[in-house]
């Protein structure tokens, strides 16, 4: 992330876990407020 603003953006994360073991519908979701929109997010699949 490059911030080009004094202000720092504020990240709040949340998560929902998958049902059951290998299932496929958990989810994750960030809110970004505070320094200069527009946000760009990038997703990597992890290693687990």
């Amino acid at each position: 992330m490059i911030i080009l603003d004094d202000e720092v953006p504020n990240l709040e994360c949340s998560n929902t876990p998958v049902s059951c073991f290998e299932g496929s519908n958990g989810s994750v979701s960030v809110l970004a407020t505070g320094g200069v929109s527009p946000y760009q997010y990038n997703w990597e699949k992890p290693i687990i």
